[in-house]
């Protein structure tokens, strides 16, 4: 990533294809660009067994206009060729040209039919962006034009409630998802604004264009180390084939994309920005003339026509819509002479050959055979989205794209729940006439985690980990806290999460993943561990990891999920700051423990040790059979063993002074707690107390507990301060 910073990776699809007990709410929060509409037939309560299943669909008349005032009654539904009854409905409509800004009030809405269901329920369903940067058929001056329409979009035409997500597709790294779909804009901006054009890489259109060449000019001198009939001969059919192995691992990791989206509810509207994969690769084309004695004919390739006709079908049965901006336009400047330096320098074309400087050959304009132009109109015609010649002339493009994806309708019908992988073909009609439906397409069920690929099961992986609000498998929640330890010669955060015994018996069945992720003030990831274990036992869980850091303030996330049935668990801690060390006395955070009373898996992620620094295990007795971390909440009744870190600059810290205090969270009023020292051990500059604190002395209730230490040769004192809840009976 350019400026040395890992950007939150993605991803993360594969929300559930339909979500249980669903109903829909007024007012629509997301449109701020015009009126925004919903109706409600009824709230929706269903069985578990039934689901809601919601299609995001566009209507337009003869002249391609969005039709912006139909009602339910308007539209008829067919799911698998079978009539259902649309039991939600909304309607969405941003006018074209408008620009809203941020504070401006959301349009009121048309009163409802029937009362509204409870905004908590389920949020209305919004339009969501795939902004997708194709450095391998690309140029630099494509890209530089690409990055500037992209960041006119988000500046422009993106409202508050709009998801974006970023992607990019090079040579060496392949698709890569720099920020999956968020509300917060200006990360993804900044994520546009780093974008690099110098990455683009775009020789296999070149090369496809010199093939065509040999139907008219020299031939190029074989190849000596061409094998027998049917092989490559010339250098450019060498290449070509590279050219050709390219297209096609571009096509596949498309195609792979595009099936990790069948399960995220709603329309994908795709802003591709790529000159395409040349025409004449896939479908083949005819250059040169009989007469002048040089011809080719290429009926093109069978292998990447299937492959590339599965990858449009899959991105249009997948609800995908693309918005495809041609960039060669962008590199396309007018010269006469570009054909004549390039042939007469390679030694193709000389003033003797047949063609020769009186050849007519020399054109300003490309054999739209031989660019990607055609590919990109297929995969945008079938997908429901539009193909822009000419990105130099991107306002006027854009403004299409806000009119064409501003007014939509999200229509809901209740389906049996079925983890089968199936697809269903949705047919939606109006009953208008002269009307045309786009983005209906279809839909999937759910399939068993078992079946997910391996693109799948990252990208759901990284649902779990990066989105707050992940919609995978609606994960559990656990108990998590997070230590920043600051000393002389290095800091860092230490992770901890304690799975409780009936949610660890929920994540049994299977090997289990665990991922640690610290997230910067710029929610770029600072740090990631990941370690693997087997199946859950009988007993709780407890994770730990340690990362490195710098002063500042962190975000961090932890997921356990089982490798084999899918079920996860997710858990988040926000604002933890790391202080930068000052000299004199230092109190590291207490962490509190008590009697391990069962079963206990002690799992750690490897490495993370802050450089120069101690250590959690160093400190803590993390690892300890007898005592475990109070992590989440402590159940009456139990004694408590408080270990307290400190560092001594500049005194030799010998004899300090301890004392302890206990204050209510709500209220704040402190009491003394009577303690008893259990020891003490130095390491170097380091003095690690252990105080214990009896049985019965806390009563049910939420506590802050401060435990004061004084240097008795500088005389300076410090405190450490940690949370603490204590459970009723």
């Amino acid at each position: 990533m350019s400026g040395g910073r890992r950007r939150a990776a993605a991803l993360a699809a594969l929300a559930l294809a339909s979500v249980a007990l669903v109903a829909l709410r007024l007012p629509s929060r997301g449109q701020t660009a015009g009126p925004a509409e919903q109706e409600i037939a009824r709230p929706l309560r269903y069985e578990i067994s039934v689901v809601l299943k919601l299609i995001q669909v566009a209507v337009v008349d003869k002249k391609g206009r969005p039709v912006r005032d139909l009602d339910r009654s308007d539209f008829l539904v067919f799911d698998n060729g079978k009539p259902v009854e649309i039991t939600a409905f909304e309607r969405h409509s941003i006018r074209p040209g408008a620009e809203p800004p941020a504070d401006r009030p959301a349009a009121a809405p048309a009163a409802p039919m029937v009362p509204a269901a409870p905004a908590a329920e389920a949020p209305a369903m919004n339009r969501k962006f795939f902004i997708l940067f194709d450095f391998a058929f690309n140029n630099p001056r494509g890209i530089g034009k690409a990055k500037e329409a992209a960041l006119g979009f988000m500046d422009a035409k993106v409202g508050p409630e709009d998801e974006v997500a970023v992607l990019t597709y090079t040579m060496v790294k392949g698709l890569r998802v720099q920020e999956y779909l968020t509300r917060d804009h200006d990360k993804a901006r900044k994520i546009i604004a780093s974008i690099d054009r110098r990455s683009a890489a775009g020789r296999a259109s070149e090369i496809e264009e010199r093939f065509w060449r040999e139907a008219t000019e020299g031939e190029p001198p074989v190849r000596e180390s061409a094998p027998g009939p049917g092989a490559p001969r010339t250098e450019y059919d060498w290449e070509r084939q590279e050219a050709k192995r390219i297209a096609q691992l571009f096509i596949l990791r498309l195609t792979d994309l595009a099936k990790a989206l069948r399960y995220v509810q709603g329309r994908k509207d795709f802003l591709f920005f790529s000159s395409g994969v040349p025409s004449s690769m896939i479908y083949g084309a005819q250059a040169g003339s009989a007469a002048g004695g040089r011809t080719r004919f290429d009926a093109g390739d069978n292998v990447l026509r299937d492959e590339h006709e599965a990858l449009i079908r899959e991105f249009a049965t997948s609800g995908c819509a693309f918005y495809a901006f041609d960039t060669r336009q962008a590199a396309k400047v007018a010269s006469l002479f570009t054909y004549d330096e390039e042939t007469f320098a390679s030694g193709y074309r000389d003033l003797f050959s047949g063609s020769g400087v009186f050849g007519d050959q020399t054109s300003v304009f490309k054999d739209e055979q031989l660019t990607g132009r055609n590919s990109l109109q297929r995969l945008s015609q079938t997908t429901g989205g539009k193909y822009f010649g000419n990105i130099d002339s991107y306002d006027r493009s854009l403004e299409q794209v806000q009119d064409l994806t501003g007014t939509y309708y999200v229509l809901g019908f209740p389906v049996p729940e079925k983890e089968d992988g199936a697809y269903h073909e949705v047919r939606v009609e109006v009953k208008a006439k002269g009307l045309e439906v786009r983005g209906a397409g279809g839909y999937y069920n759910p399939k068993p985690f078992r079946d997910f690929n391996e693109l799948e099961r990252k990208l759901h992986l990284f649902d779990l980990a990066m989105n707050e609000r992940a919609l995978s498998r609606l994960p559990e929640t656990f108990p998590m806290k997070v230590v920043p330890l600051s000393f002389a010669d290095g800091a860092g955060l230490v992770v901890l999460g304690r799975v409780p015994r009936d949610l660890a018996a929920k994540l049994a069945g299977g090997p289990l993943e665990l991922v640690s992720l610290v997230l910067d003030e710029e929610d770029n990831i600072h740090d990631m561990r990941r370690t693997e274990a087997p199946a859950a036992g009988q007993g709780a869980l407890l994770f730990r990891s340690e990362s490195p850091a710098k002063p500042g303030n962190y975000r961090c996330r932890l997921v356990i999920r089982n490798t084999v049935t899918g079920q996860a668990a997710v858990s988040s801690v926000a604002g933890t700051a790391v202080e930068a060390r000052s000299g004199g006395l230092r109190v590291q955070p207490p962490i509190l423990f008590s009697e391990r009373r069962e079963p206990v898996l002690r799992l750690t992620a490897p490495g993370g040790r802050p450089s120069g620094a101690h250590g959690a295990a160093d400190l803590y007795p993390l690892d300890s059979d007898e005592l475990v971390p109070v992590v989440g909440g402590l159940e009456p009744g139990r004694a408590l063993t408080v270990v307290v870190p400190c560092e001594v600059l500049g005194g030799d810290g010998g004899d300090l002074k301890v004392n302890a205090r206990l204050a209510r969270t709500s209220g704040g009023d402190t009491v003394p707690v009577p303690f008893t020292l259990q020891g003490r051990e130095r390491r170097g500059s380091v003095e690690i107390i252990r105080l214990g604190i009896p049985a019965g002395v806390l009563e049910p209730g939420s506590y802050n507990l401060y435990i004061f230490l004084q240097d008795p040769v500088s005389g300076k004192a410090a405190y450490g301060r940690a949370s603490l809840t204590v459970s009723a009976a």
